[in-house]
């Protein structure tokens, strides 16, 4: 008589796709062992690898009791809160703040000055490094430095005063090709511009925002007033104009030889023109002082306007501010000066600019190394406004004016939960370059605090201003001037997406002289962008609590991938046992997936095959960014003359999540 025995049998395989991003950022301060504080020598804190999505950003700062640097990770969306404070350096605090983050990667790069030193760090998602340092210019009321990204490559750019009066510049470039580490970082090249002659004590950078370009445009001022530019290409800087932007900026003190506030900016285009604004310190109370020059062409080789000044405009601008609509060829000016505490504002359409003087007749006085207005943009659907915060005389919360056009429109102002120091000393607006319906407003005060304050948007427009800080971040700053504190968004977010070719697959009739495999395989293409890739995990219903093939008629479980739950086994005819195995193709590009061992089909031989868990485990990873990359699944299964009639089957789920 024969042993030989049919059970009537369906898989019902369903794949169910999943876009996962990893939870809050985590980051651990000083504590127990969850809360471990881990090192990097020298002095450079650990976290744990950070996931974010749109609307997150980080913080920079520092700390004077502590003579440290700190910073925090912020979550933005509903949650609209920063983390603990973390400790990046200790033994330094740093005065003049600067973070960027990269526009093809989950990267930011740090820059602080002390009395003599420029510090340069970077962080990789998961690890602040200390990339390198030099001498350079860093006074409590004089920043000669800034970082840009190319917006294409991601390449990185430091551009710094050499605190000489020859090669007045110098610079180090580290590629976006490249992660953290001082060895990826161009060797010191010096810049000797035409139109300088005294020690640099200001630098501002800009990058073209175009996708596909490597512009990124420059402008500084030196110990004699003196004012000029170059464009970098993305290998080289160039086209200098050939006369001085300015040979006469605007200084807040008689007495100090050098330019001794912020007085000059500059912004791309969304078309990759160029603008560049200035103070003349020919301004005063009733005499226009706001200059600008434009360099058109969207190239390095851009072609310089002559220099005129920004139309129907009545004062100085010792405080001023330039903003890019994020979607358009549109700009925001806006300025206050010393001759009359007079506020102003001028919207660009793209070709003229329009002038809106005298906004506020009584803001806040003139300070030496401060910043008392900010500009931004707010886009929500067909709408958008631009903004305008400043520091009103003797005000304690937030005066702004919101701008359609040329049209500028007081608003009411926002009290927030714990009042400003009088006077405030540093403004500073970023907008979300995710959710351009958000921006973030940080700022200094007289008292060392430093406050961020969230302002969104809707369609109608509605505004809405919410304490991001929780009352005040750190009440404690080195310095209140210069940008002690720099707040970016993450340009980049990584993302990670998945799909199959199949929503079920079918053994049949199985036998116990034979070891069976399901028709069709079942096929899953990953895609995913980040600095540590993404990875495919499986886990299977059972029956509920082991991994299986269940028949919920006889509740008999074909265990996976035998009796033992191993993690891989090899089937053989007239054994119960079921699995996978799994093998890439040459599809798609980027990172290749790599199967890991329980699962590989090369290793595991022809009825070789890994187990299920009912909790996921991972099939297959990358370490870097890949596109339509894809795993193929072959299911098999063995039955034995033990094995009870009837239906089995298992639900199977596929989850993609970055790393």
């Amino acid at each position: 008589m024969s042993n030989r025995r049919t059970v009537k049998f369906f898989l019902v395989f369903i794949i169910i796709l999943v876009w996962v991003f990893a939870g809050n950022p985590k980051l651990w301060p000083i504590g127990d062992k969850q809360n471990q504080e881990n090192r990097i020598p020298p002095e450079i804190s650990e976290a744990e690898a950070l996931t974010v999505t749109g609307g997150d950003g980080l913080i920079f700062y520092g700390v004077w009791q502590r003579a440290a640097t700190d910073w925090r990770t912020y979550t933005g969306g509903a949650t609209n809160a920063f983390s603990a404070s973390s400790t990046l350096v200790t033994g330094s605090g740093g005065k003049l703040h600067v973070v960027k983050t990269s526009p093809t990667k989950q990267e930011a790069i740090a820059v602080f000055g002390t009395s003599t030193v420029l510090q340069v760090f970077c962080y990789d998602g998961t690890t602040w490094s200390s990339e390198w340092t030099t001498s350079t210019l860093s006074s409590a009321q004089t920043k000669g430095y800034d970082v840009a990204y190319e917006a294409s490559s991601g390449d990185v750019m430091v551009l710094y005063s050499s605190n000489s009066t020859t090669n007045e510049l110098a610079y180090r470039t580290k590629s976006g090709t490249t992660g953290c580490g001082s060895a990826n970082w161009s060797a010191e090249t010096f810049l000797n511009p035409g139109r300088t002659r005294k020690i640099v004590n200001w630098v501002k950078l800009a990058p073209d925002r175009r996708t596909t370009s490597t512009l990124i445009a420059a402008v500084w001022a030196d110990g004699d007033s003196d004012v000029s530019s170059m464009i970098w290409s993305g290998t080289a800087w160039s086209n200098e104009p050939a006369t001085a932007l300015e040979l006469n900026l605007e200084k807040v003190s008689g007495i100090n030889a050098y330019p001794d506030v912020d007085d000059f900016d500059l912004e791309y285009e969304s078309s990759g023109d160029l603008m560049v604004v200035w103070a003349n310190a020919s301004g005063e109370d009733g005499t226009n002082g706001a200059y600008y020059k434009t360099c058109t062409g969207g190239t390095s080789a851009c072609t310089w306007s002559s220099t005129s000044t920004i139309t129907s405009l009545l004062d100085d601008a010792q405080h001023l501010d330039l903003s890019a609509n994020p979607a358009t060829d549109e700009m925001i000016f806006a300025s206050i000066g010393g001759g009359g505490s007079d506020l102003q504002a001028a919207y660009w359409s793209g070709s003229a600019w329009t002038g809106s003087p005298n906004l506020d007749t009584s803001a806040a006085p003139s300070l030496v190394g401060a910043k008392l207005v900010a500009t931004g943009w707010l886009v929500s659907g067909a709408t958008q406004r631009s903004v305008i915060v400043y520091n009103d005389l003797n005000a304690t919360n937030i005066g702004w004016y919101a701008g359609a056009g040329s049209t500028f429109t007081l608003q009411d102002d926002f009290s927030p939960s714990t009042a400003f120091g009088d006077p405030q000393k540093w403004y500073e607006i970023r907008v979300d370059p995710v959710n351009k319906d958000n921006l973030m407003l940080t700022l200094s005060d007289s008292n060392n605090d430093l406050f961020v304050k969230r302002l969104a948007m809707d369609s109608t427009p509605t505004f809405t201003w919410t304490d991001s800080d929780g009352g005040s971040l750190e009440t404690n700053l080195t310095s209140v001037l210069q940008g002690p504190f720099s707040f970016a968004y993450w340009a980049f977010i990584p993302s990670v997406s998945c799909s199959s070719d199949i929503s079920s697959t079918d053994f049949g009739g199985l036998t116990t002289d034979t070891v069976s495999v399901s028709t069709p395989n079942a096929s899953t293409t990953m895609t995913c962008s980040g600095n540590n890739g993404c990875t495919l995990y499986v886990s299977d219903s059972g029956s509920g609590s082991n991994p299986g093939l269940w028949n919920s008629t006889s509740s008999a479980l074909i265990e996976s991938p035998n009796a033992a739950f191993s993690a891989s086994a090899t089937l053989a005819a007239g054994t119960e046992g079921y699995g996978i195995q799994a093998t890439t193709t040459t599809a798609g590009n980027g990172a290749t997936l790599g199967v890991v061992l329980r699962y590989r089909q090369d290793l595991l031989g022809l009825n070789g095959v890994g187990g299920f868990s009912t909790s996921s485990i991972t099939i297959a990873s990358t370490t870097a960014s890949s596109s339509a990359r894809e795993i193929v699944v072959t299911h098999k299964t063995a039955i034995s003359t033990e094995t009870p009639g009837g239906t089995y089957a298992d639900t199977i789920t596929y989850s993609c999540v970055s790393n």
